[in-house]
């Protein structure tokens, strides 16, 4: 814990929070550490806890208060999931199909999936409650990989709706964005074929709906938009590296994948250098 005689700037918080999301000070499953801002008592960590520093009475050091780990934005604070393992995104609990392995990247580590059996289940869906939202996702698509290969896919468990971030690959080792909303009878997809990436390297690709507009970026450059009815939507499920019904698995390497409550303008969407 930090100590009343750290400045701002210098304190630390080693950061105790359980991966199940309940509040136990006494269980302590994994630490992190981070730089605590110099104007705020509070600091958000990319786990997605919120941990709040209390002022110290004299002669007493710090006290952090954790907050329940919550995954849903529309708390109104952007849900990051960083695949660095293939226990828990954010905190919670997942179910693997196959055998998805852990790789170095240029950007931390990331999961690769095989493009035929590995893929990642978590039982949430983080558009749950949104009217307005982005979906990003750091990918690498591997060059040898499907023809059309889903990476995302969110859907409420009571009805027909559903986000998913898709690709489309051609056997010169290229591949274009495909973005699919749906709700009920209403459905948007998303695809210009003649906008082509090289397959093999990082890229950064968006699907942003604003209540009426549906569009998506590659790379901070918007590639298509169109006209889509998506309200919002209830408690579901997720999917990454394949579609939940286990069909169009993806082959290649994520990273991250992040949701925010809000319209995101290019220059504040995740890039790759």
């Amino acid at each position: 814990m930090p100590h009343s005689g750290q400045t701002s700037r210098e304190r630390r918080l080693l950061a105790a929070f359980v991966l199940s999301g309940l509040i136990l000070p006494a269980t302590i499953a994994v630490a992190t550490q981070a730089q605590w801002p110099a104007d705020s008592s509070a600091a958000t960590f990319q786990c997605g806890r919120v941990v709040t520093l209390d002022p110290p009475d004299a002669g007493k050091p710090w006290v952090a208060r954790f907050s329940r780990l919550d995954q849903n934005p529309a708390r109104g604070v952007a849900v990051q999931w960083t695949l660095d393992n293939i226990e828990t995104l954010g905190g919670l609990p997942v179910t693997a199909a196959g055998t998805p392995a852990i790789v170095a990247s240029p950007h931390g580590p990331a999961v690769a999936f095989n493009g035929a059996t590995d893929g990642i289940f978590v039982d949430i869906n983080p558009l749950q409650g949104l009217s307005r939202f982005t979906i990003e996702a750091v990918i690498a698509p591997a060059v040898d990989g499907p023809a059309e290969q889903r990476f995302f896919h969110a859907q409420e468990a009571a009805a027909d709706v559903r986000a998913l971030l898709e690709l489309r690959l051609d056997p010169d080792g290229t591949w274009c964005l495909d973005t699919f909303l749906k709700q009920g009878p209403a459905a948007l997809a998303l695809i210009d074929r003649g906008r082509r990436h090289p397959a093999g390297v990082w890229h950064t690709v968006a699907l942003v709906y604003d209540g009426q507009t549906m569009s998506h970026y590659v790379n901070g450059v918007k590639e298509a938009e169109g006209p889509a009815a998506f309200g919002s939507t209830g408690p579901g499920r997720t999917s990454i590296g394949v579609r939940q019904n286990r069909v169009s698995w993806f082959k290649g390497a994520i990273r991250t994948i992040r949701i925010t409550p809000e319209v995101l303008p290019p220059g504040r969407m995740l890039r790759v250098r």
